[in-house]
């Protein structure tokens, strides 16, 4: 019984990973997608439209959630910005469970490699705190790493998530304090 039960895992396993393997025209295809992705993403960055939705958020002791991209998002348009962290679920500062800094936007720099890498950094002067704010997005796709510092406090959080061009109907925006 146990020769049966291994061979047919051993099947399963098979074909299973002969289905993960991409040809060369596949993974051509997975590169050009991720060239123009990424092209449309560096778009929306230099034009200061974008917002980043999480579905991971890390904490400065190194903790990783997973979160709700609808409720964890970075918000940016023109010169105003919105930061807002859930991590739980409702209760909260701001209604959705976090903390939302709504604000307006200065010390926007922008920063671009060779290799295609885009690095912005910018402070977030909100009503009660302000926060400094890097963002980090690779060569490839349009996968970010949004870090938010407070600015006269030691916590920082960081978002893990997609730049996307803005749509307000993907997310709950909470209140501001």
């Amino acid at each position: 019984m146990k020769k049966i039960l291994y061979a047919l895992l051993l099947m399963i396993m098979t074909v299973s990973c002969a289905s993960i393997k991409k040809t060369p025209e596949e993974k051509r295809a997975q590169a050009m997608r991720d060239s123009i992705e990424h092209v449309m993403t560096l778009e929306a960055l230099q034009s200061r439209r974008y917002m980043v939705t999480a579905d991971k958020l890390s904490f400065s002791r190194g903790k990783m959630l997973h979160v709700y991209p609808s409720t964890n998002f970075l918000l940016v348009s023109g010169d105003s910005a919105t930061y807002q962290i859930a991590p739980a679920n409702g209760g909260g500062f701001n209604g959705v469970g976090g903390i939302t800094v709504d604000g307006t936007i200065s010390n926007y720099k922008e920063r671009y490699s060779g290799k295609g890498e885009a690095f912005i950094t910018f402070t977030l002067l909100g009503s009660g705190c302000s926060v400094d704010v890097s963002i980090n997005l690779p060569k490839q796709g349009n996968d970010a790493t949004v870090r938010a510092q407070a600015s006269l406090a030691k916590y920082s959080s960081t978002l893990y998530g997609d730049v996307q061009p803005i749509d307000l109907t993907q997310v709950a925006h909470g209140l501001s304090r």
